[in-house]
């Protein structure tokens, strides 16, 4: 009676032709009863196999290798198998070999080995940033002279100072001198109006001028001789100078 179902099941199942091949859809369950379930177990061992026949020489040897390391940790002679540092670099390396490693995985989770290369990986660039030794750390006498040597004179750079720093015998890189120098910033430019303003007062009361006489629009007074010793003054910026006596 149960063949004499399945056979009608078949019938009722089979498609009109739209060309001149027959499709006919085939239920699983109806296979089931009429070939029984070990033909199913077998029916899908079959596709497994056909399966794998269809992956990459280089993945099927890449989860055997997986398949193999698992073994040998459960095999060893432990109640309780424990990883190693080569298991876990085992699986570190075969995780950026293969994309589907994570299937063959049995004895961790996943989200362990990714903890696991994000640890090596810390690990390497670590190591890689070590100090390796490199030039002598300057002494703090050096250093604070090279300050000082800077603060005092601001018009001075590395090549002045280094020259300096060799008279006065100390072995020092000009670059290190460079390095150690006071960032120094620059000063503020001042505005067309100011330097204007300046350039009018040097013109007015310093400056002396031919058709005055040689003297200055603001009666410039005349020095005498001997009223000390004659310095500089700076004017406009350092762009122009006026000479006077200061007394000792």
């Amino acid at each position: 009676m149960t063949e004499v179902s399945a056979t009608s099941s078949l019938h009722a199942l089979r498609v009109p032709p739209q060309n001149p091949v027959d499709r006919t859809i085939v239920d699983v369950s109806v296979l089931g009863v009429k070939l029984g379930y070990p033909m199913l177990d077998l029916l899908y061992v079959l596709l497994a196999t056909a399966r794998s026949g269809l992956k990459l020489q280089r993945e099927l040897a890449l989860e055997n290798l997986a398949l193999r390391q698992q073994l040998a940790i459960v095999q060893r002679k432990t109640k309780r198998p424990r990883l190693t540092q080569a298991d876990r670099a085992f699986w570190v390396a075969l995780c950026g070999l293969w994309p589907d490693w994570h299937n063959a995985l049995i004895i961790v989770k996943p989200e362990t080995v990714i903890r696991w290369h994000r640890k090596g990986f810390k690990l390497y660039w670590t190591w890689k940033s070590r100090h390796r030794g490199g030039r002598p750390r300057i002494d703090a006498e050096i250093r604070t002279l090279i300050r000082r040597m800077a603060r005092e004179n601001p018009t001075w750079r590395a090549p002045r100072i280094h020259g300096e720093l060799l008279k006065l015998g100390f072995e020092v890189a000009e670059a290190t001198v460079s390095r150690t120098m006071p960032l120094r910033r620059k000063p503020p430019s001042q505005t067309w109006r100011a330097f204007l303003w300046k350039h009018l007062e040097y013109y007015h009361g310093s400056r002396t001028h031919l058709a005055l006489g040689k003297d200055t629009p603001d009666l410039r007074q005349r020095e005498s001789a001997d009223g000390g010793k004659v310095i500089a003054l700076p004017m406009v910026g350092g762009l122009h100078h006026r000479y006077t006596r200061r007394a000792a």
